[in-house]
C-alpha cells in the first residue's frame, strides 16, 4: 500500500469512528430554524458555524453585509508548501422554508434517520454539506497533522433568497477571498452511489408577474364571464411560453446560446442515465420537455414557479425563490406580451407590454 493509499484509509476510519460526533453537529445545526426568507435565527446560525471551523483549527470572522453575515475561515499557513496553493470552499447556512408542515412525517429542523436516510430541512441543501465538509477537515488535520494547503471558508446566509449581498460582500473582501480554486459543494450527486462533479453552471433570473384588474374583489356569481379574470389571464401567459415539445416559445430565447459540441455531448450520453427510473422516483409517468437526454447536460430554460388567485381564508405569501426560476405573485396574469432576450454578451433581459387588454394591466418586477 502506497504512503496516499496508507493516508485515505487512515482518513475513512477516522471519518467513521467520529460518524456519532459529525452526526450530532448536524442535529444541533438543523435545529436552527436559519429560513434566509423569513429571516430568524441567522446570527445563531452563523455562530454555530464559525464554532464549527474553529474546532477544525480554523480561524474565523462573522463579517455583515446588508442582509445576513457570511462566516469567513482561514486556516492560515505553516509552510511555504502550503502557501503556495490556497483553497476556497463556499457553502450556505440558510435553508428553505419549512411549509407546508403537514407533508413532513418528523418535524422539521429535528434531524431524524429512517431506512438509511437523514430527513430535516436543509439537510441535503446545505447544512449537511457544511457539516460533512468540517469533518473532512477535521479528519485531514487529525491524520495529517495539518493542511496541505491553505484553507479558506466563506459561509453566506443568503443562497435561497438569490445571494442579493454576496456580490457586494465579495468585492469588499476580495483580498482575504484570493484563491487558486473555488470548490462548492453545494450541488446534487448523481446517484448515491456515483459522485458528479459540475464544471459550470447556468445563471439564474427571476421576475414577478402581477396582474391588477378590477379595482374591488368581485362576485364570480354576478361578474364571472363578463370581467376579465387575472388568474385566466395568466393561464394563456404562461401557456405561450413554450411550444408542444417543450422548448421555449419566446421570441430571441436562444439567442447568443451555443449548443454543446459532438464530442461533448458524446461524452455525456456516455452516464448512465434512464429517463423510466427517473420518471417513476419523481411520481409521473414520463419526463416532460425538449427532445433529448434529461439532464445530461443543462439547456437553456424558462421554469414557471406557482401563482395564486384569491383568497379563501388562509392567507399565504407568495416566495419566488422557492419553486423554480420563474414566479408569479397574486391575482397575476395577462394578456400583454412578454418576451425575453439574451444578447451575445450573455445579459438577460425582458420585454412586456404594460399596456391594459381586455381590462386587465401587466405588471413585472425583477428580483434578480
Amino acid at each position: 500500500m502506497s504512503e496516499d493509499e496508507q493516508i485515505l484509509a487512515a482518513l475513512d476510519r477516522y471519518i467513521d469512528d467520529h460518524l456519532d460526533e459529525s452526526l450530532a453537529d448536524l442535529t444541533r445545526l438543523t435545529a436552527i430554524p436559519s429560513v434566509s426568507s423569513k429571516g430568524e435565527h441567522m446570527d445563531e446560525a452563523a455562530r454555530y458555524v464559525a464554532e464549527l471551523l474553529e474546532g477544525a483549527g480554523f480561524t474565523t470572522q462573522i463579517l455583515p453585509t446588508e442582509g445576513f453575515p457570511v462566516v469567513y475561515g482561514d486556516s492560515g499557513t505553516d509552510s511555504d508548501e502550503q502557501a503556495r496553493r490556497t483553497l476556497l470552499c463556499y457553502n450556505h447556512y440558510d435553508v428553505q422554508p419549512e411549509e407546508p408542515l403537514d407533508l413532513w412525517e418528523s418535524p422539521p429542523f429535528a434531524a431524524e434517520v429512517r431506512d438509511g436516510r437523514i430527513y430535516g430541512r436543509g439537510i441535503s441543501d446545505d447544512k449537511g454539506q457544511v457539516i460533512s465538509r468540517i469533518a473532512a477537515m477535521r479528519a485531514v488535520r487529525a491524520v495529517t497533522g495539518g493542511y496541505p494547503a491553505r484553507v479558506k471558508f466563506a459561509v453566506e446566509g443568503e443562497e435561497e433568497i438569490g445571494s442579493p449581498h454576496l456580490p457586494g460582500y465579495v468585492g469588499r473582501h476580495a483580498r482575504e477571498l484570493a484563491c487558486d480554486l473555488v470548490i462548492s459543494a453545494d450541488g446534487a450527486q448523481w446517484r448515491p452511489d456515483e459522485p458528479s462533479l459540475s464544471v459550470a453552471s447556468k445563471g439564474l433570473v427571476a421576475f414577478t408577474i402581477t396582474v391588477e384588474g378590477a379595482r374591488d374583489d368581485l362576485h364570480s356569481g354576478r361578474y364571472g364571464g363578463t370581467v376579465a379574470n387575472p388568474a385566466q389571464a395568466l393561464a394563456a401567459i404562461l401557456a405561450s411560453l413554450h411550444h408542444p415539445d417543450g422548448s421555449v416559445a419566446v421570441d430571441r430565447f436562444y439567442d447568443g446560446v451555443t449548443p454543446p459540441s459532438p464530442r461533448r455531448l458524446a461524452e455525456l450520453d456516455a452516464v448512465p442515465f434512464d429517463d423510466e427510473v427517473f420518471a417513476a422516483q419523481t411520481g409521473v409517468s414520463e419526463t416532460w420537455g425538449e427532445a433529448g437526454p434529461v439532464f445530461r447536460y443543462d439547456r437553456w430554460r424558462l421554469s414557471l414557479g406557482a401563482y395564486y388567485q384569491g383568497f379563501s381564508g388562509t392567507e399565504t405569501d407568495a416566495n419566488p425563490y422557492r419553486l423554480l426560476d420563474f414566479s408569479a405573485a397574486r391575482s397575476v396574469g395577462a394578456y400583454g406580451g412578454i418576451a425575453f432576450y439574451i444578447d451575445p454578451t450573455g445579459s438577460i433581459g425582458l420585454y412586456a407590454t404594460t399596456g391594459a387588454r381586455h381590462g386587465v394591466q401587466l405588471v413585472f418586477r425583477r428580483e434578480f
